[in-house]
């Protein structure tokens, strides 16, 4: 799992000043599922470009018009534990376009990132990504039911862990078939035919 560092050096320093302007990010690793689970005992004060401070995890997500019901669900989604571990330890191993799952996680990410510009997130891919995955149902600017965005939300988290605990079965059955075939192949016996006329 990756976290988004955006504040590189000091202020004042040229390569500080050229992060800032171009917007270069950082990512540092958490390993570990413990690292994660610190995130509940262990709190680290954030502190903004402008000198405030602020909780990694409890920071404000921008209202891009009308979006207020999104935002909520994605703070519930932090206070879930359990789906929150999940989402900071997820990593996408194959070379896919950014699905749902990808941007949320890399939102959650931002949202316990201690070294953000300021106290605030804004879930502007998120709620792109949001917006084509739902076929315009829930888009910026039109307002909607809190819980009816949870359900559909949690109904394709649900559907893309099935998918992937599917691909990781067949993955495991390929490797143990594959592994029987040449296994079988080995023992084969060769037949006369075969020794006398070497190709």
């Amino acid at each position: 799992m990756w976290v988004l560092f955006s504040r590189v050096g000091k202020s004042g320093l040229h390569a500080y000043t050229h992060c800032v302007e171009k917007i270069h990010y950082v990512f540092i690793n958490f390993r570990n599922h413990e690292q994660v689970e610190h995130l509940c005992y262990i709190s680290v004060l954030g502190k903004s470009l402008d000198g405030g401070d602020f909780l990694p995890g409890l920071v404000g997500l921008n209202n891009l018009k009308n979006t207020d019901y999104c935002n909520v669900i994605i703070q519930l989604i932090c206070s879930i534990i359990p789906l929150r571990n999940t989402l900071l330890l997820y990593e996408c191993k194959e070379n896919i376009a950014k699905n749902i799952i990808v941007v949320l996680s890399d939102l959650i990410k931002k949202i316990y990132n201690p070294r953000n510009f300021k106290g605030v997130v804004s879930p502007h891919e998120f709620l792109q990504a949001v917006g084509i995955e739902s076929n315009k149902n829930f888009k910026i600017g039109t307002k909607k039911y809190p819980l009816d965005f949870f359900l559909w939300l949690l109904n394709k988290i649900y559907r893309h862990s099935n998918k992937m605990l599917k691909k990781r079965k067949l993955s495991t059955l390929k490797k143990k078939t594959g592994y029987m075939k040449r296994k079988l192949e080995d023992n084969e016996p060769v037949s006369k035919d075969e020794k006398k006329n070497p190709e």
